[in-house]
């Protein structure tokens, strides 16, 4: 797999055949920015959590208050793999973990790191 750090977090709008309720499939258009906004309004997007070309499966969706400020945080995953996606008044980051590169890269370490910096940057007006 190509480890460009701008190919893991993201791919042009692209068709992808999803299962419906009813058990059919349909090919619907994934536009991985607009799924990431959703999902930091608290809500879930239509087409699931897409990152780099790769489906994710939503596990946590908190919103949550640090120094006055609504902030929201992610958590989703895929096969020994995953994100913790925050959101500060002006930003947001994409901590993304690989528990089979190194095992210490879990999704507890990751939602650390990722709200040390949320932290960090609603601090100092980010």
């Amino acid at each position: 797999q190509d480890l460009d750090g701008r190919s893991l977090l993201y791919k042009e709008n692209h068709l992808e055949e999803l299962v419906q309720d009813d058990g059919s499939t349909e090919q619907c258009e994934i536009d991985e920015r607009a799924n990431i906004l959703t999902l930091l309004k608290g809500e879930k997007p239509e087409t699931k959590l897409w990152i780099g070309g790769e489906k994710y499966t939503i596990t946590r969706i908190d919103k949550d208050t640090m120094n006055n400020v609504d902030v929201h945080i992610v958590m989703a995953n895929r096969p020994k793999r995953g994100v913790c996606i925050a959101s500060s008044k002006w930003q947001y980051i994409i901590g993304m973990y690989d528990e089979g590169r190194n095992p210490k890269q879990t999704p507890a370490n990751a939602h650390h790191a990722v709200c040390q910096l949320l932290e960090y940057w609603v601090n100092n007006g980010y």
